[in-house]
């Protein structure tokens, strides 16, 4: 029975009698994240569902599938196993885990469509770094799963070009994830006999498209123009395409799963534990299952066949970077070889039936594929002739309404018309006037130009009688400092002079107490001194 709890300083809690009274072990907030690295129809679908069963789990699905950059809140439902002949699991939706991460209208935030297999390989190959576009778009989906407190697993088709890059960016627990090759190349066929391409169109896209000197030595090995199933040369694509990706994604992961194997207990028991050693988590392996569909390849020259493979295998190990990696490739190869073999010899003869009835079946269902279409079109053709006669009936009827409503529009535009000549009339006398003020005003401008004019002149001629005052001014200056210095330089003589008189009139005091001849002297003396001052 639910109850409400309120706890001093919290917001209010509903809790019910049903709820687990045990703590919730939350993940680290730093716990490091799994990627699941595999290549299409592995069984990369069972393994992450396994994961995905865990409640300590955020598992994305197919983090650089090229949907999710027009993924839609309304179309995650509708995308799930039974919607296509996927033939896994019956499991949720796949992209619900995107739920949160779409903004706007569509498409899951910082993901872009050239993620899926423009930017399938790094620029700089097997050795360069996912772009910053792509960092930013991981960061994004890690962090987002530890915030929710749950550990990130990441899963995608798309990424064995560029799992060392991943792995040197997000050190964490990297898994491999392959399938028998012939097992795979099977499921191919089986779904290209169905219609489904996309699988080999995608393989074809990376290897036409790749600036990798290998892959590009590939496409022109063994061209191809189109999807055939019997191809020799798409066989030869399809294998060495998968071996030179898995030797350069090999050393990166730190576990590699073999889903065929997991059918045996001791292997999955020890794929168990190595899984809970690297990420403390209990994934359950069982119920693995091994399906072979069909191969249609025929092959004349078994010898010439087999050894194109090993000599390819050979190459692609020299480009591999340690001998584990190698070994790993080799070893693919000659099971390939193997299975190819058993599955030649046990199908040769009724392969060569089952391609006839199938050339005849398609050659049937074309006929009726062609009749249905012919049904169709006249069907549509007649849907489309009384959609026209109704729609002609309502442009009838449309047209009477709009006839009637002429008439009535054409009264009122003539009232109005009426009124805006009218105005217009008004408007003409008003500009008339406005014109004539403009005359006036442009003559009284042309008036105060003319004084503004004189004015300046004038103001000119002051300006320069101004300046001549100014210098006469400067030389009666010039004069007076000069005639200043000189009547003080005469005032400084005359009083040297008064000084020598004063001792004059001392000495002649003194003089008139002596006799004659000392008094003349004496006059003549200051006579003399008296003329010299005066000059």
């Amino acid at each position: 029975m639910a109850a409400i709890q309120r706890r001093p300083g919290s917001r209010t809690v509903l809790t019910a009698s049903f709820l687990p009274t045990t703590d919730i072990n939350w993940p680290s907030a730093t716990a490091k994240p799994v990627f699941l690295h595999s290549s299409f129809r592995t069984s990369s679908t069972w393994l992450w569902e396994r994961f995905r069963r865990l409640p300590e789990t955020t598992a994305y699905y197919e983090i650089f599938h090229e949907m999710l950059a027009d993924l839609e809140i309304s179309h995650l439902m509708g995308n799930n196993y039974a919607s296509w002949d996927s033939r896994h699991p019956a499991h949720a939706p796949y992209l619900i885990e995107f739920l949160n991460l779409i903004e706007g209208e569509r498409g899951v935030k910082g993901f872009t469509s050239d993620m899926a297999f423009k930017s399938f390989l790094p620029i700089g190959g097997f050795d360069g770094d996912i772009t910053i576009e792509e960092k930013t778009y991981v960061d994004f989906l890690i962090r987002h799963s530890r915030e929710n407190h749950k550990i990130p697993v990441l899963s995608c088709t798309r990424s064995l070009g560029r799992t060392a890059a991943l792995s040197r960016q997000y050190p964490g627990c990297h898994i491999l994830i392959h399938r028998q090759l012939f097992d795979q190349w099977a499921s191919y066929t089986s779904l290209s006999l169905k219609g489904d391409n996309y699988y080999f169109n995608v393989m074809n896209l990376v290897i036409d498209n790749s600036c990798d000197q290998f892959l590009l030595n590939i496409s022109t090995c063994f061209p191809t123009t189109h999807v055939n199933i019997q191809d020799n040369n798409l066989f030869y694509r399809f294998i060495f395409f998968h071996l030179y990706l898995y030797a350069h994604a090999f050393d990166a992961c730190e576990i590699v799963i073999d889903v065929a194997k997991c059918r045996n207990s001791d292997y999955q028991a020890t794929m168990e534990q190595k899984i809970r050693q690297s990420t403390s988590l209990a994934v359950d392996l069982s119920g693995a299952k091994r399906n072979f569909e069909v191969s249609l390849l025929s092959i004349d020259d078994r010898a010439s066949f087999i050894d194109t493979i090993r000599q390819f295998t050979k190459i692609i190990c020299g480009t591999a970077p340690t001998t584990e990696s190698a070994d790993f490739v080799t070893a693919l190869a000659e099971q390939l070889i193997e299975d190819w073999n058993h599955n030649d010899f046990h199908t040769r003869r009724m392969r060569s039936g089952y391609i006839e009835h199938l050339t005849s079946s398609f050659a049937l269902g074309n006929e009726r594929q062609l009749v249905i279409e012919a049904q169709s079109k006249a069907a549509a053709e007649g849907a489309a002739r009384n959609a026209l006669a109704e729609e002609l009936s309502g442009v009838k009827a449309a047209f009477e309404m709009n006839s009637k409503h002429s008439a009535e529009m054409q009264a009122r535009l003539s009232d109005e018309l009426a009124i805006a000549m009218a105005t217009v009339e008004k408007l003409s006398d008003e500009l008339s006037h406005f014109r004539n003020e403009q005359e006036t005003m442009a003559s009284d401008n042309e008036e105060l130009r003319r004084e503004s004019k004189s004015l300046r002149a004038a103001l000119d001629l002051i300006a320069s009688e101004l300046n001549a005052s100014r210098q006469s001014h400067q030389e009666v200056l010039s004069r007076f400092d000069k005639q200043t210095s000189q009547l003080l330089h005469t005032y400084a003589e005359l009083n040297v002079a008064k000084a020598e008189i004063t001792k004059l009139n001392h000495l002649l005091k003194i003089a008139q107490q002596q006799p004659p001849t000392l008094m003349r002297r004496l006059a003549r003396f200051k006579t003399r001194t008296l003329r010299r001052i005066i000059n």
